[in-house]
């Protein structure tokens, strides 16, 4: 698994991915592996990356139990599908902070001008 800073609780979660990762079989592991490092390299460090991980494994293992094939899990574009699954549980601490600032700073600025 790529290096994500953590903290020790999010240390022992990752082992217990990488755990559960090594259970199954190579073609998942592999997808696994890759749609993590889109995720480590897209995504900011934090809230909600492994969140997204745990949901991605759970889904393979569901998969693996039922016996789907690995486009019935991630689709026809993988891509997609891991910025869906970034979209779920992957917040941006500072997007959203700016993104607050500019919605303040556009209804102030329209305060403003209804009083001039």
């Amino acid at each position: 698994m790529p290096d994500i800073p953590a903290t020790r609780g999010d240390r022992r979660r990752r082992h217990a991915l990488r755990l559960r990762v090594e259970q199954l079989p190579m073609a998942a592991r592999d997808a696994f592996t890759a749609i993590e490092r889109y995720l480590v390299l897209t995504c900011p460090a934090g809230d909600g990356l492994l969140d997204a991980l745990d949901d991605l494994v759970s889904r393979l293992e569901t998969a693996q139990s039922r016996g789907d094939a690995l486009s019935d899990v991630v689709g026809a574009d993988p891509a997609a599908f891991a910025d869906a699954l970034a979209r779920e549980h992957v917040t941006e601490p500072r997007r959203a902070a700016e993104q607050h600032r500019l919605v303040t700073a556009v209804a102030e600025a329209e305060r403003e001008q209804g009083l001039l």
